[in-house]
């Protein structure tokens, strides 16, 4: 079995969630991914850590896989509504 990497630079979790590389810093900045900063300067590089991003799949909507049509924090009811259904 293959051993997972303990930290990932964002361009890893960008190819293996297949999103762009600015929409990860986009959740970095969000709170959502959290990242540590190797070092003190601006420009220093960031790394997430295996568990870091373990959490952000389980909590987000892109590690999990949705039923045919279904779009989150909608009722059926309430988006056949916005539909005219």
């Amino acid at each position: 079995m293959m051993q997972e990497k303990e930290f990932y630079s964002p361009k890893e979790i960008a190819e293996k969630l297949g999103i762009s590389l600015p929409r990860v810093y986009i959740y970095i900045k969000e709170g959502k991914l959290k990242a540590h900063k190797l070092g003190t300067a601006k420009a220093s590089p960031v790394r997430i850590s295996h568990e870091s991003f373990q959490a952000f799949l389980d909590d987000s909507v892109i590690g999990k896989k949705e039923t045919p049509g279904e779009i989150p924090g909608y009722e059926q009811e309430t988006f056949d509504t916005l539909l005219c259904v």
